[in-house]
């Protein structure tokens, strides 16, 4: 079972998904005359603007944007980094900048385009790409696409969503504190139960508090750790950039030796940006086409702010 799950892995992030990922970024860039890269610093004040909502209208853009961007935190970002590093080399991190900033221009065409295809029900906003597929293309093969896809996110959301989540909050927990992994999956649901029963907006409110507080304590943590270790800071630079473009490196760590080589190092730097930013994943669409207060462009920027943060 394993060798055809690593089999699928291989075919799925092989050359033909790095190269249309890459290329739909750079299509997207140019099609926005560089407005991604250009706006960025506009994209992040956004994040720091007072609330503005359209009262009982659904989230707010700034719980639209914490709660796509809490979607992006925890394994991506820790558990993904890593396993990145020791498949892909150090070298495997400048390939998960890079492909991050390729994504920037894919999150707000997503965004725009979902929040152009929105509908309204029961008073709230709804959509994403699957109302894209639908309306915008169109047709038969609009609504199979639409279906297809709301299918996959739903077996994505119980897998790379939960899932992973969980069991890797749970390994650490039970590392750490000898709290068995049971006891943490009940707090989880217990929780995630209560923030149901908070109605359509709960996700928006409790991720508004939850996530902002977890972005500062991690980068905390992060900053500490850098500066324990800032005698290193020089080599380390040097080794993911020789790395990431060698046709062939080995670098030592604390788990061996590991010999990669640069298609290694932007294979696995790519698929972990990916699932650490979620870049075309199409969760920020989502979250985007519930949110009011913004004009339609400015709430692009701000969940694109999101993924850049």
């Amino acid at each position: 079972m394993l060798q055809y799950l690593t089999r699928i892995n291989q075919i799925a992030w092989g050359p033909g998904t790095l190269i249309l990922f890459a290329g739909t970024g750079i299509f997207f860039l140019f099609v926005l005359k560089g407005r991604p890269w250009k706006k960025l610093s506009y994209a992040l004040k956004l994040l720091f603007r007072p609330e503005i909502s359209a009262k009982g209208q659904g989230m707010t853009s700034f719980q639209s944007a914490m709660t796509a961007l809490g979607a992006c935190m925890g394994t991506g970002n820790i558990v993904g980094v890593a396993s990145a590093m020791v498949l892909g080399g150090p070298g495997a991190l400048v390939w998960m900048c890079l492909s991050a900033m390729l994504g920037l221009p894919v999150i707000f065409s997503e965004c725009i385009l979902s929040i152009a295809y929105r509908k309204k029900y029961h008073g709230r906003y709804i959509g994403g790409p699957m109302y894209v597929m639908r309306e915008g293309i169109g047709g038969r093969v609009g609504a199979v696409m639409a279906f297809a896809f709301a299918l996959m996110t739903m077996g994505a959301s119980f897998g790379v969503g939960n899932m992973t989540q969980s069991n890797s909050a749970g390994a650490a927990l039970a590392f750490l504190w000898h709290i068995p992994a049971v006891w943490t999956g009940l707090g989880l649901m217990i929780a995630l139960v209560l923030v149901f029963l908070m109605g359509q907006g709960g996700a928006g409110r409790v991720s508004a508090v939850l996530v902002p507080t977890a972005s500062v304590g991690y980068l905390l943590c992060a900053v500490i750790v850098i500066v324990i270790h800032r005698a290193r800071i020089g080599h380390g630079i040097y080794e993911m950039f020789q790395m990431a473009f060698s046709l062939k490196a080995v670098s030592g760590g604390i788990g061996g030796a590991v010999t990669v080589s640069a298609y290694d190092a932007m294979r696995w730097g790519v698929a972990r940006g990916i699932f650490s930013n979620e870049a075309g994943l199409g969760s920020a669409p989502i979250a985007a086409a519930g949110a009011t207060g913004l004009k339609s462009t400015d709430q692009a920027y701000l969940h694109m702010a999101g993924a850049f943060f």
